[in-house]
Parts: C-alpha cells; structure tokens; sequence
C-alpha cells in the first residue's frame, strides 16, 4: 500500500508539474489566427466534399477540379477561378478562426504543411444536415514570387 500511495504521489506531481510547464509556454506563445492564412493569400482548391442527410439516406459528393483556385484579398473580396469561370464575392473574418461568405461561415482550421479548411455545418431540429468541406493548400509560387 505503501507503494501505491508513494507512487500515486509522484505522479501527480509529475503531470502537475508537466502541466505548469504548459501552461507557461502558452502565455509566451501568442495565438495564431487561422484567418491570418487566409488575407492576402492565394490556395489552390484540391477539393470539395459535400454531406447531405435526410429520411431518404445520406449523400456525399466530393468534386476536384485541377487548377481551381481561390484569393482572399486584403480588401475583402475573395476572387475565384472555378470550373473554368472567374467569378468574386465578398467575404468576411468572423473572429480568429471562421469566415464568412455572405451569411453562410466556415470554420477555418490550418493542416499544416500549407494546407487549410474550410468547414461549415448545417443541422436541422429533425437531424437532417448539410456538411461542406474545402481543402485548400496554398499557392508556393505567389509566396516565392514575392520575396
């Protein structure tokens, strides 16, 4: 019993310690906001996966168009090239991590490596939905091109 109780302690004092530790390298950390990726930026769309439930079953769709893009300017227009058409609409940082188009908002969430998504979710009170996911990985050339 003696040695449980010796070793309950010391663990307890480890993760204690461990999450102090933690603690202190958030505070020295700033967070980074998912929409800083976002303005001024420019992302290939690699693709579109659409989710939609109902009493009739689920459907999902995924669309990849190659060369398909999106640039989320610094004045709020965000300039698309889609299924071989241009097309723009104004878009709008909700807080650090969702976007708004019009009124339908994405959760943004970066994936690392220049990858982002864009995630928006609607449910409705008798359990029906409609899901949308964007993968989006961002442009290289427009980053080289301006050093």
């Amino acid at each position: 019993m003696y040695k449980l109780t010796t070793f309950t302690i010391a663990l307890m004092i480890m993760f204690s310690a461990a999450n102090a530790k933690g603690n202190q390298e958030s505070k020295l950390t700033p967070a980074v906001s998912q929409n800083v990726l976002l303005k001024g930026n420019k992302y290939f769309l690699k693709y579109q996966a659409f989710a939609s439930h109902d009493k009739e079953g689920t459907d999902i769709d995924t669309v990849s168009n190659e060369g398909d893009y999106i640039v989320f300017s610094d004045n709020g227009i965000a300039y698309m090239y889609f299924k071989g058409s241009y097309d723009s609409l104004s878009y709008t940082l909700i807080d650090k991590n969702a976007v708004s188009f019009g009124d339908t908002p994405f959760v943004v969430k970066n994936l690392g490596n220049g990858y982002i998504s864009l995630y928006q979710n609607e449910e409705e009170a008798n359990g029906d939905y409609n899901r949308v996911t964007y993968l989006l990985k961002e442009d290289n050339e427009k980053k080289l091109s301006l050093k």
